[in-house]
């Protein structure tokens, strides 16, 4: 597995905001970390993670195991180093991003996200944003939105990719968990289902280049302090 230096960074993104109601989860809010879920077509998968500041390796490593744990599986692989999209960075404008490999996280079969052993590593924080890359053909069978005591859940769904707002109103890991596939029940009513699309993806290309390109970026256009081609990195670690 190649890391995200040295590779040709390809990739489009045009981000409009959407409102929602204070209470609801909201792509204008900057989310605590973002992770990426790419499937490699041989049951394997890429996942990478960036937090919203700089993150120790004993940090890293934790949220790896947490997530394995939960998964039933070892995240291999795992990676970290700081990097910015400042031109002339401060030390509080690097940003820790992680890649590893992992498995299950994306069942293609079914349509379906587990989102749980992603909730479970990271139920520290008050809001996550996850983006799946399945293949597009890949038919998402999952639930749009989901509520309950411990989580607000919102989704984008496109072809090729999968998008999760989540803000946690709990933090016992336990007690984080969203169901992989949508109700078989009839739909709600219209006025309920509608929902503005909080924006579009324009190019999405699934690489490690681009997952640390998307991720940076979301941090960068909530900061308003995006610089096009103006990558930083600072050292890798090991």
């Amino acid at each position: 597995m190649r890391g995200v230096l040295g590779s040709t960074m390809m990739a489009a993104i045009l981000v409009c905001q959407c409102a929602f109601s204070q209470d609801e989860p909201s792509l204008s809010t900057k989310p605590d970390v973002v992770l990426l879920v790419m499937p490699q077509g041989n049951g394997s998968e890429v996942v990478t993670w960036t937090y919203a500041f700089k993150a120790d390796r004993e940090t890293v490593d934790r949220h790896a195991k947490a997530m394995g744990d939960k998964a039933g599986m070892t995240l291999t692989n795992v990676k970290s180093q700081e990097r910015t999209l400042a031109n002339n960075p401060k030390p509080s404008d690097y940003l820790t991003v992680v890649e590893a490999q992992a498995s299950g996280l994306i069942d293609t079969t079914a349509g379906a996200a587990w989102l749980d052993p992603i909730l479970a590593a990271f139920a520290e924080y008050d809001t996550l944003r996850i983006i799946a890359l399945p293949a597009a053909t890949v038919a998402y069978a999952g639930p749009l939105q989901f509520d309950s005591d411990s989580l607000s859940m919102r989704s984008t769904i496109q072809p090729g990719a999968w998008e999760f707002f989540i803000r946690l109103k709990a933090h016992d890991p336990a007690a984080l968990t969203i169901p992989k596939l949508a109700p078989k029940e009839p739909p709600p009513p219209p006025a309920r289902q509608t929902q503005p699309s909080p924006y579009l993806w324009a190019g999405i290309f699934a690489s490690f280049v681009v997952a640390t390109v998307v991720s940076i970026a979301v941090y960068a256009t909530m900061r308003r302090k995006l610089h096009s081609n103006a990558i930083a990195p600072e050292k890798s670690r090991q």
